[in-house]
C-alpha cells in the first residue's frame, strides 16, 4: 500500500529539460536486466535474414564488401536519400520491423524499417552494425532507471577503424561520409544484437560540445521628466 495525505498542489517549474521527470512517479517493471531486454528484440528483429541476398543487394549498389569509408557512405545514403520515411512513435514497441529485402522493395518504412535494413546493408559489405533504440526526449536518463521499453526511435550503429558512429536512417541529404555525419544528441541507446547486454554511450566523437552565448544591450532612457517604458 501507498498512502500520501494532504498533498499541496505544485506548478511544475517552466523551463525544464525534455528528460526531467517532475512531480511524484513510481516505476515498475518485470524486466530484470538490460541484457533480458536486448535479447528478446534481438529475437523478433530480422538483421540477419536473407544475408546472401542481401550481399547481391549491395553489390547491385556497387556497395563494396571491403567495409572501407567508401561502402559506409554509399549504403547510408542510399537509406537515407532513397527512401520515404513513414510511422509515427505511438506503436513503436508493438510493431517489429518488416523484413530488410521487403522494405528495399517498397521503398519505404518507419524508423525501425530503415534502420533494421541499413543495419543488414552494413553488415552485407562487412561492416560491424546494429540497430539502436534511443528516446529522443528521456535520452541519457534512461541509464538511471529500471529496464523496460522506454524507446521511441531508432538509429543505426556501425564501426570503423574499431571507432563506434551513430546514424538516423531518417535524415536526408546529410552529407558528411562515413565518419562526420551530424546526429542529434542522444545520450544513451539499446544495442539489438546477440551478445550485447547492456547500454550504449554515445560516442565520444559525435556528442556536442555544450556552448555559450552573451549577449548585452544598452538602453538609454528618456531623461527629460516623462515616462519610460521598456
Amino acid at each position: 500500500h501507498w498512502q500520501q495525505k494532504n498533498l499541496l498542489d505544485s506548478k511544475t517549474e517552466a523551463n525544464l529539460p525534455e528528460w526531467f521527470l517532475a512531480g511524484h512517479w513510481l516505476q515498475l517493471t518485470d524486466c530484470q536486466s538490460w541484457d533480458e531486454l536486448i535479447a528478446a528484440y534481438a529475437g523478433k528483429w530480422p538483421v540477419q535474414d536473407n544475408q546472401q541476398a542481401l550481399r547481391e543487394l549491395a553489390r547491385q549498389l556497387a556497395i563494396g564488401d571491403e567495409g572501407g569509408d567508401d561502402s559506409i557512405d554509399k549504403a547510408i545514403a542510399f537509406v537515407q536519400d532513397g527512401f520515404r520515411f513513414v510511422g509515427g512513435q505511438n506503436d513503436f514497441g508493438d510493431v517489429a520491423p518488416s523484413a530488410p529485402l521487403e522494405v528495399a522493395r517498397r521503398r519505404y518504412g518507419d524508423c525501425k524499417d530503415l534502420a533494421c535494413l541499413l543495419a543488414a546493408l552494413l553488415r552485407a559489405a562487412g561492416v560491424p552494425a546494429r540497430p539502436l533504440l534511443v528516446h529522443s526526449q528521456l535520452k541519457g536518463r534512461i541509464a538511471g532507471l529500471l529496464p523496460m521499453m522506454f524507446f521511441n526511435h531508432a538509429l543505426v550503429e556501425y564501426e570503423i577503424d574499431n571507432d563506434r558512429r551513430w546514424v538516423d536512417p531518417v535524415r536526408q541529404l546529410q552529407g558528411g561520409g562515413a565518419r562526420r555525419r551530424p546526429i542529434a544528441s542522444f545520450g544513451i541507446g539499446l544495442p539489438v544484437e546477440a551478445g550485447c547486454h547492456d547500454l550504449r554511450d554515445m560516442p565520444q566523437q559525435q556528442r556536442r560540445e555544450e556552448g555559450g552565448y552573451k549577449l548585452q544591450e544598452s538602453f538609454w532612457l528618456n531623461t527629460a521628466g516623462v515616462w519610460s517604458i521598456l
